[in-house]
């Protein structure tokens, strides 16, 4: 059974906890222009194609890529900004993960901040390194997905967890690079050329799951470039609008027609250890490595493996492959999950109704105390053999053979074995079942935010267009989805309404159908009727 809540606003423990600051100037899609034509600029303000501002106010603010510098750029090599690298980091030898993220840290402020001014924003991409960014003091906290770069469902739960964690806010950058190949409507040629990089439905897909993920602002990146064909039209004197252009057009209305979609709904934490330091994937010959430099401990992998269970066993493919496979994926639990780290102040803590620790974590004695302040105050901690000898509390019910052990408010749900996630999946079953007022037909992605009056639902189907490096995109129309979502609330529906591509919704009587295509998107506004 779901968990009775009498309103929708009741999702949310604490609203301050999970709203995050807006970027400077409060912009939601940003249209990156610098350096491009100048007769570039009319066009896009009279198209309304995006913001003429890019997100940062120069590369001196802007530590792109920073984690993937750190890992590869040895000293001497240059980065994509034209920075010519002082490794510090890359040919240090630490002796700890502390002392490996204190190496990084100065090689990050050094290296990208010589002058330091506000805002200083991270953008980091491969590596999973986003609240290092928070422990750094940096003022925005990003991603850049496309290229490469592995699930980008992670990469927001990650941004999200650091935004809420540190209070900053964050942003999402796609790069239409793919492998060595670039989209460019202007040349049929190699490399760059209108089959080469990404599909336009996997972008539009990754900024709208981006934007209702809770993103303060979404970037494309170099879309001035991409945007518009070099003819322009006689009586206006406009240019006409690429493809990529078209896209950008229809995102940055969205937004600006909706540009409050509500509070992300995410219940359950993943708590990792401060020093994770977490590497990208398993690859032929290689070994996984905390910081580039500590092999991977049985914690590690728990992680790694926690991730596969969260969002699907391609979570980590998309470096291994030259299709867009692995990059958003449908899920089993949807998109419910922040990341923090065991620092998380207590008032963090707290706004989440379930914390679930991960990783090569050692508890202080005042950590420890804040998850039994947390547990006691009504929140419920799943819990791992391996960390009980941190609660002595609840170790000792656990050896007198209680799974689930009340305290206060709360409750701790044991399982084990050590390290493992073996039994994992059946409690987050439960878990979700009874938080998430939504029930989904299939597996798709979701994300709920609970929104002023009801809810807005995410629904996107990230199955049935791939694409390889140079070739055009090929659709499967056998991926469809025909999804029925009951709602399961207290509160009666009394509107249900597709706001982004106006798709006609079958009403059904606790929720709706739909017919979502291969690569799908639909955003739904549900209404409901507060109970007296």
């Amino acid at each position: 059974m779901s968990r009775i809540f009498r309103k929708p606003g009741d999702y949310v423990r604490d609203p301050a906890a999970w709203t995050t600051p807006p970027l400077p100037d409060g912009e939601r899609f940003r249209f990156s222009l610098e350096n491009v034509p100048p007769d570039f600029l009319p066009t896009a303000k009279a198209l309304d194609v995006g913001s003429e501002r890019g997100i940062f106010a120069g590369q001196e603010l802007l530590a792109a890529e920073w984690g993937y510098a750190a890992r590869h750029l040895a000293t001497g090599s240059a980065d994509g900004a034209g920075r010519v690298m002082n490794n510090t980091f890359l040919e240090g030898t630490p002796k700890t993960r502390r002392e490996a993220l204190e190496l990084l840290r100065e090689f990050v402020m050094e290296q990208f901040f010589p002058v330091k001014k506000y805002p200083m924003s991270s953008m980091n991409g491969h590596y999973c390194w986003h609240h290092y960014a928070g422990e750094f003091g940096l003022d925005m906290i990003g991603s850049e997905i496309g290229e490469g770069i592995h699930s980008y469902q992670l990469h927001f739960a990650m941004n999200r967890g650091a935004a809420r964690q540190y209070g900053k806010p964050w942003f999402v950058d796609f790069s239409s690079w793919h492998g060595p190949g670039c989209v460019n409507y202007e040349s049929e040629e190699g490399k760059l050329s209108r089959n080469s990089g990404h599909s336009l439905n996997l972008m539009e897909r990754s900024m709208i799951a981006a934007y209702t993920s809770g993103a303060n602002g979404v970037l494309a990146e170099a879309g001035g470039f991409f945007a518009f064909y070099k003819e322009t039209d006689p009586e206006t004197g406009l240019h006409r609008l690429t493809p990529y252009g078209e896209v950008c057009r229809k995102i940055n209305a969205f937004t600006q027609k909706h540009p409050d979609v509500g509070i992300p709904y995410t219940p359950l934490a993943v708590v990792l250890d401060r020093y994770h330091g977490m590497d990208r994937r398993i690859a032929v010959g290689r070994v996984l490595q905390a910081f580039g430099k500590f092999p991977y401990t049985a914690g590690d992998m728990m992680t790694y493996h926690l991730a596969e269970l969260l969002w699907g066993d391609l979570v980590w493919m998309a470096e291994e492959t030259q299709n867009e496979i692995g990059t958003l994926l449908n899920t089993r639990y949807g998109d419910r999950f922040d990341f923090l780290l065991q620092n998380a102040a207590q008032n963090v803590l707290d706004s989440y109704p379930v914390l679930l620790l991960s990783g090569d974590i050692t508890l202080s004695p005042k950590e420890a105390e804040r998850f039994g302040v947390y547990v006691k105050r009504g929140g419920a901690l799943v819990l791992n053999t391996a960390y009980l000898k941190f609660f002595p509390e609840y170790e000792k019910a656990a050896a007198a053979g209680a799974a689930e052990i009340s305290d206060g408010d709360g409750r701790v749900l044991v399982y084990g074995p050590d390290y493992s996630i073996e039994n994992l999946a059946g409690i987050l079953d439960a878990l979700t079942e009874e938080l998430v007022p939504f029930r989904f037909s299939a597996d798709i992605e979701s994300i709920v935010n609970v929104a002023d009056g009801g809810f807005i639902l995410t629904l996107i189907n990230n199955e049935g267009v791939t694409k390889e490096w140079y070739t055009p995109p090929v659709v499967d129309e056998s991926k469809a989805v025909e999804l029925s979502v009951r709602y399961v609330g207290a509160c009666p529906i009394r509107s249900v309404t597709e706001i982004y591509e106006g798709r006609t919704l079958r009403r059904t009587d606790d929720g709706f159908r739909i017919v979502l295509p291969p690569g799908g998107i639909a955003v739904v506004r549900i209404g409901t009727a507060d109970e007296n």
